[in-house]
């Protein structure tokens, strides 16, 4: 870019950087802790990290031993009092389906962007939308193995 003169903007750098910087803070800020997604889910510590492992819950590590869970990926469960209390249906499988080193600021930038293909009521929607809506969730599965980020 610089021998074409499209030399970099380091005020332009700087806000990128704040940007993404405050989006993973509110990323981790806002997630939960192991005991909380146990205690929401109703299942064990164990159950969690075995979820975790099986890359069928979402986790962001937080320094060399500790991990949190975006709580994007929850939903309330009509059932229960308002309380997050499950997945979203279809997710497991989509968070199995991305590349495992993916940064959580592109996971939260695929769930979160809608998609020309993912259409309710005429306007496209991103991906957590239309799982939540209830959406068939092989078509978000193709768009993950599809996407840019599986072929890395």
């Amino acid at each position: 870019l610089d021998a074409s003169g499209l030399t970099a903007s380091p005020g332009a750098y700087a806000r990128a950087v704040a940007k993404s910087s405050a989006a993973i803070t509110e990323l981790r800020v806002t997630a939960a802790t192991p005991s909380q997604v146990a205690a929401a889910l109703k299942v064990s510590m164990a159950r969690v990290r075995q979820l975790r492992g099986e890359r069928a819950l979402w986790a962001i590590r937080e320094g060399a031993d500790r991990w949190v869970f975006p709580t994007l990926q929850f939903e309330v469960d009509p059932r229960d009092d308002g309380v997050k209390t499950r997945q979203i249906p279809g997710l497991a499988a989509v968070f199995q389906a991305l590349p495992e080193d993916l940064h959580p600021l592109a996971v939260q930038g695929f769930l979160l962007t809608p998609q020309p293909d993912l259409v309710l009521d005429d306007v496209p929607v991103p991906p957590l939308d239309w799982l939540r809506s209830g959406g068939d969730v092989s078509a978000v599965l193709n768009m993950a193995q599809a996407s840019e980020y599986a072929k890395r």
